[in-house]
């Protein structure tokens, strides 16, 4: 398995889309998959939103 987004940047919007599908009850793997994002990335996202 190879990770190439570990470092990709996420707008705002994007980061507030993110949130809303976690919210809308969405799985952690979907959203992972959706955005290309790193498990560490969406959990520092959603930390930020608190």
């Amino acid at each position: 398995m190879e990770v190439k987004f570990r470092n990709k940047r996420l707008s705002i919007t994007d980061q507030v889309s993110v949130v809303t599908d976690y919210n809308g009850g969405m799985s952690v793997k979907d959203i992972l998959e959706k955005y290309k994002i790193s498990r560490g990335t969406l959990y520092n996202i959603l930390k930020k939103q608190i």
